[in-house]
């Protein structure tokens, strides 16, 4: 008997089965990270003008931070202000939506009541 050359007609559907399962798999993957990447510049674009919204508190008095002290909804973002210490203050903004902080930190206000050092 000769030997056989060539594929067989179940070898090549075996094959463009298992090239199907591959490219599917793949456009699964390239979905994903498609929106993977939209999330990541949406998030992206939400923590910049959270930073802008405290570089805009950066400068308040300390009456300020006083009177915006605890949870309120300012410029479109929810706010947490919380005074640890007379001159301390922790301060969270989070996204109004989902309620997931986008950034938090703390400010050292001087006292303006106190007489400046000479």
């Amino acid at each position: 008997m000769r030997a056989r050359s060539g594929l067989t007609l179940i070898e090549v559907i075996a094959a463009l089965a298992i090239l199907g399962i591959g490219a599917a798999a793949w456009a699964g993957l390239l979905g994903q990270g498609m929106l993977a990447a939209r999330q990541a510049q949406t998030r992206d674009a939400q923590i910049r003008d959270a930073a802008a919204e405290l570089a805009r508190a950066s400068v308040w008095t300390r009456s300020d931070f006083a009177l915006h002290a605890g949870r309120s909804t300012l410029r479109g973002y929810l706010w947490s202000i919380a005074e640890i210490r007379p001159s301390l203050f922790d301060v969270e903004v989070a996204d109004t939506v989902t309620g997931a902080t986008l950034l938090r930190t703390s400010f050292f206000v001087r006292d303006s009541s106190a007489a400046a050092p000479q």
